[in-house]
C-alpha cells in the first residue's frame, strides 16, 4: 500500500546485487578465489526451491543461494591452501 515502507521485488535485477554481495564476502575470506571458483561454490552450495531438485531450471537456476555455506566453503579452501 501507499504507506508501506518496503515492497517485494524479484527477478534478475534484484538477484544480481545479492549474488554480487555473496561473491564479495567470499572474496573477503579468500582473496585468491577466481570467478570460476566463486561460481562453482555458489552453484554447489545452492539449495533447491521447495518441491524442486538440484537440476538446473531456467526460471530458478540451481535454486536459492546459501550465503553462509558459500562463505564457509570459501574459508575451507583458505584453510586447505588449495590455491597457489
Amino acid at each position: 500500500g501507499p504507506h508501506d515502507l518496503w515492497i517485494s521485488m524479484s527477478g534478475t535485477s534484484m538477484g544480481s546485487p545479492f549474488v554480487a554481495g555473496v561473491a564479495g564476502l567470499m572474496h573477503a575470506v579468500q582473496p585468491k578465489l577466481t570467478a570460476a571458483q566463486i561460481e562453482g561454490i555458489i552453484q554447489r552450495t545452492a539449495r533447491p526451491l521447495p518441491g524442486g531438485s538440484f537440476k538446473w531450471i531456467n526460471s530458478a537456476g540451481f535454486g536459492r543461494i546459501d550465503p553462509e555455506e558459500c562463505i564457509r566453503e570459501a574459508a575451507r579452501i583458505n584453510e586447505r591452501k588449495d590455491l597457489t
